[in-house]
């Protein structure tokens, strides 16, 4: 048990410091849609968060930590409060617009929001420490995973370590760790109830707690953001594999159900008026839907590589830049890929299912949605943050299925050189 503590420990600093190291990389566009939130009351994020795509409570969660930083670290003698009036999303075409007013000025139109050239003249804490918020977030997120991985395979602790550190040195979470987005906090949230759900207890006082915590989390991981749609299907698979008693399945539809209403009478028409935002939907035709459903099947594949390889340290690994290490790693990607599925030659647990099931079904909402309406919900890397840790367990168990055959065939070529 200590020795796992440790393990876990010296996982979590090196999360840290691979993440601690690469807070001040390049500013990123969107985060100063975030920035600019960061400075305002909690109604005036809730009316403009409705006119980008995201839900407010990751960015209600910022304005409270930007206050923090302006605790520690003051303000410059020459930042100013800004009220944002009104804002417009931005498109390929157009950059996103802010109407602002600022002490002393008239309101004005400020282009792609708040850069780091301009963090003094506003009352923002360091863009460093902003980031730190979701580096924080993805230690928790961590250490979630640990728990998991030790509660799904209790007698396999390689799965854990390997899970963990998969996640941790991901070059995709290291990035999206460090920018001014939602990402790590809702794979909290998800990890969380991944963590709840097997554990109803028998008394009626604890079913109802236990109901009542699952709806707070469901409509906390919503608000958060609209990824954790697309993890119901997935706990209706889940609760199937838990094998649970007919009469027990109310206290898991319940609290779905309930978290779902709460979430539209809170959120549903700013959500609608979001998704009014997207491209128009064009003729739907069963000749166009096919095809476009299969593309996006081959594009959701092909998402799982870029889950570890495509940002901050690793994202020189491609076949232009690193041909030959591409290749080589790469290679071992597909082995383990395939040792990871060839070990359910012996069955699928429940665990594993779990685990599946977390990777693939929350595909399915954006693949066939997308494919009625393209560009509703696009079928983007980043927006799959949630589905990386449950990929780097099916990933950890490839890699020991991996050891223990490299393991045994040491071990049937020992034997082989003694019987000699």
């Amino acid at each position: 048990m200590k020795r796992g503590r440790y393990v876990l420990c010296a996982i979590l600093l090196l999360a840290t410091g691979m993440r601690v190291g690469h807070l001040c990389h390049c500013f990123w566009i969107d985060e100063s849609f975030s920035a600019a939130l960061a400075t305002q009351n909690f109604k005036t994020i809730a009316r403009l968060s409705a006119k980008d795509v995201h839900p407010p409570l990751y960015f209600w969660t910022l304005r409270l930590w930007n206050l923090a930083g302006l605790q520690l670290f003051g303000t410059s003698p020459a930042a100013t409060t800004i009220h944002l009036i009104d804002y417009r999303l931005g498109t390929r075409s157009a950059p996103a617009e802010f109407l602002v007013s600022e002490q002393g000025r008239e309101p004005a139109v400020l282009a792609d929001g708040i850069h780091p050239a301009l963090w003094e003249r506003y009352m923002l804490a360091p863009l460093w420490f902003l980031r730190l918020l979701n580096v924080l977030g993805a230690l928790i997120s961590i250490w979630l995973l640990w728990i998991l991985a030790t509660r799904l395979y209790p007698d396999k602790p390689g799965i854990a370590v390997y899970g963990c550190l998969i996640f941790a040195c991901s070059g995709f979470a290291i990035f999206w760790d460090t920018v001014i987005r939602s990402y790590s906090f809702v794979a909290i949230f998800i990890l969380a109830l991944h963590l709840l759900w097997p554990l109803m207890p028998g008394s009626l006082l604890g079913r109802i707690l236990f109901s009542t915590a699952l709806a707070i989390l469901l409509f906390l991981s919503y608000l958060t953001s609209y990824i954790a749609l697309f993890f119901l299907p997935a706990y209706g698979v889940i609760t199937v594999l838990q094998a649970t008693p007919s009469r027990r399945w109310a206290w898991y539809v319940a609290p779905i159900l309930l978290s779902i209403v709460l979430f539209l009478l809170f959120w549903g028409s700013r959500m609608a008026y979001q998704l009014g935002l997207g491209p128009s939907a064009g003729a739907l035709s069963l000749t166009s839907f096919f095809p476009e459903l299969l593309h996006n099947a081959t594009v959701c594949i092909s998402l799982f590589w870029p889950l570890l390889f495509s940002y901050a340290p690793w994202m020189v690994l491609n076949a232009s830049t690193s041909p030959i290490l591409y290749h080589v790693v790469f290679f071992l990607f597909a082995i383990t890929i395939g040792f990871g599925i060839w070990r359910y030659r012996r069955g699928l647990s429940t665990s594993d299912g779990l685990v599946l099931s977390s990777m693939l079904v929350p595909f399915l909402v954006p693949t066939v949605v997308d494919a009625l309406r393209p560009g509703l919900l696009p079928l983007e890397t980043r927006y799959f943050y949630p589905i990386l840790p449950f990929f780097a367990l099916f990933l950890a168990a490839g890699l020991l299925e991996i050891k223990a055959a490299i393991l045994n065939r040491m071990v049937k070529e020992t034997q082989r050189k003694k019987s000699t």
